[in-house]
């Protein structure tokens, strides 16, 4: 089957799944973390709102 599709688009494609390494699992874990607890976690109303937080931030 896998060859016969081969020959007639006359391509191979390989592929691997992703898995996130050990350092961004923890990340990934420690924002889930925040986020459920809404510890370190900044709310606001619009798109404008955040741009000017952030622009504070960038200030510090």
């Amino acid at each position: 089957m896998i060859v016969k599709q081969v020959l007639r688009d006359r391509r191979v494609v390989l592929s691997t799944s992703l898995e996130p390494t050990p350092y961004l699992e923890e990340i990934m874990h420690k924002a889930n973390f925040d986020y459920k607890n809404d510890h370190n976690i900044i709310h606001t109303n619009s798109p404008a709102e955040a741009l000017v937080y952030l622009d504070e931030l960038m200030k510090k």
